[in-house]
C-alpha cells in the first residue's frame, strides 16, 4: 500500500468526522410519474379525490363549502433546516377559494398553512387565518412556484421566485398536505424537498 493512499484515506476519515452534516443532506424530487418515493395517502370518494395520474398529484373537490387535502409524511429531520418547493396548477385562480400547502401537522391539527388566492397569501394556524398579505396572481397564470425555506426558526416564503414573506416559528412534525377549497381541482406537477 502506498503512503499517498494511506494519507488520502486518513484525510477522508478526518473530513467525514469534521463535516458530517455534508453527508446528511439529501434532495427528493417528486414528479408524479409513477415512481413516487413518498407514501401519498391517495383516496377517492363521491365528493373528493386525491390521486396520482398523468404526471400530476391531482386533488379534486366537489363541495363548495369545504376543502380537500392529501397528506404525506416527509423524510426530514424537524430540527434541521430544509427547503420545500412545489409547482401548483389550480383549475381556477379567484378571490374566493384558497389553495396551497400546509406543514407541521400534529395530533391537534395545529398545522401552519401557506394558502393562496388571487390577491392574498394567508398564513394559517390550525386552519384559522392569522395573517394575510397582499399579492397578485394572474388568473391566466398556469404554474405557481411556491417555495418554503427554513433556516433555524426563520421561514422565507417565495412565490414565482419573488420573496413575499418572512416569519419565525418552530417546526416539530414533518407532515405536509396540499389543499384546495371549493369546487376546484389543484394539480401538483413537482415537489422538491431538500435538507
Amino acid at each position: 500500500m502506498s503512503r499517498s493512499f494511506i494519507f488520502i484515506a486518513i484525510l477522508t476519515c478526518f473530513y467525514i468526522q469534521a463535516y458530517p452534516q455534508h453527508y446528511d443532506s439529501f434532495t427528493i424530487k417528486e414528479q408524479f410519474d409513477g415512481s413516487s418515493s413518498l407514501n401519498w395517502g391517495e383516496y377517492a370518494t363521491k365528493d373528493r379525490q386525491a390521486i396520482i395520474k398523468d404526471g400530476y398529484l391531482e386533488i379534486q373537490n366537489q363541495i363548495d363549502t369545504e376543502a380537500a387535502r392529501i397528506f404525506v409524511d416527509l423524510p426530514i429531520d424537524p430540527q434541521k433546516d430544509f427547503e420545500i418547493s412545489t409547482i401548483l396548477i389550480p383549475s381556477d385562480i379567484n378571490d374566493k377559494n384558497y389553495f396551497g400547502m400546509e406543514l407541521d401537522y400534529n395530533e391537534d391539527f395545529e398545522q401552519i398553512g401557506f394558502l393562496l388566492k388571487e390577491n392574498t397569501l394567508a398564513l394559517t394556524i390550525a386552519s384559522v387565518i392569522k395573517q394575510e398579505i397582499d399579492i397578485k396572481l394572474s388568473k391566466k397564470q398556469k404554474n405557481i412556484n411556491l417555495t418554503i425555506s427554513r433556516i433555524g426558526d426563520k421561514y422565507t416564503i417565495t412565490i414565482n421566485n419573488v420573496e413575499v414573506w418572512k416569519f419565525r416559528r418552530s417546526f416539530n412534525f414533518p407532515k405536509l398536505s396540499f389543499i384546495t377549497e371549493g369546487k376546484t381541482t389543484l394539480k401538483v406537477s413537482e415537489l422538491i424537498i431538500s435538507q
